[in-house]
């Protein structure tokens, strides 16, 4: 009998974890698969190994485990893995198939451009987007993120040059691409944080574009939501499901 897991980072504030609960329960109903679970890579229960032993337990004799994780980080390429292993080892004959991440698909370009275009009223000015990420010493999340961009530029060039940031580890960081963009004269800067989540890394965005913010005072930096739960990446999420 085959099974799904669907892994979150997990967060140590419940309100996050049980933001991701919900929007597996959207996912599970659009799913024909008789055993669902949803997991944690950390900081939250129940964990990945809880969650193969739940689907052995109710009959699972096959498990797709599905990170519902934005880019191929350290999370996806090592760490989730890693749970895996573990899992394989307490139950050898099980069989474990591995999905991909979301990635650059067009629903996630599609959605960024949504985050923009709700907050865009003046139309005719010189605009930008600054897609922001974490980063990470993953070269191939960085290839991906970089992808994405390249994608929202494609879709959406006629009305918004497009740019990348990154918080940690990876090059340019926020400060250097607003310093960049300084010389450009945008009349709009929209930024949008690539997270499932807003929270902390939003903050930090935000805390950082103020300070431009008045180093600028002929753009507006405007904040767009986050690229979020959204219920159109339900569709991809099953297209990983399918294509594992």
């Amino acid at each position: 009998m085959k099974a799904i897991i669907y892994v979150g980072h997990g967060s140590s504030v419940e309100e996050r974890n049980e933001q991701f609960i919900q929007f597996t329960n959207q996912i599970i109903k659009q799913v024909r698969c008789l055993i669902q679970e949803p997991a944690f890579l950390e900081l939250a229960t129940p964990t990945i190994t809880n969650a193969i032993d739940t689907c052995v337990e109710k009959g699972a004799t096959e498990i797709t485990v599905v990170p519902i994780l934005l880019l191929p980080g350290i999370h996806v390429s090592e760490d989730i893995p890693l749970e895996i292993s573990k899992g394989k080892k307490q139950h050898p004959e099980l069989i474990i198939n591995y999905a991909k991440p979301l990635g650059s698909d067009g629903v996630i370009v599609e959605m960024i451009r949504n985050r923009v275009v709700e907050r865009d009223v003046f139309k005719e000015l010189k605009k930008a987007v600054l897609l922001v990420s974490h980063g990470s010493r993953n070269q191939q999340a960085v290839e991906e993120f970089e992808q994405l961009a390249i994608a929202c530029k494609n879709e959406i060039s006629n009305q918004y040059d497009v740019y990348t940031a990154y918080l940690k580890m990876t090059v340019p960081s926020l400060e250097e691409q607003l310093d960049n963009l300084k010389i450009y004269n945008y009349q709009e800067i929209y930024v949008v944080p690539h997270f499932l989540f807003s929270g902390g890394f939003e903050k930090e965005i935000e805390e950082v574009t103020q300070s431009y913010q008045k180093q600028m005072p002929n753009t507006s930096i405007i904040h767009c939501e986050p690229t979020g739960f959204d219920h159109t990446l339900i569709p991809l999420i099953v297209k990983r499901i399918n294509q594992t």
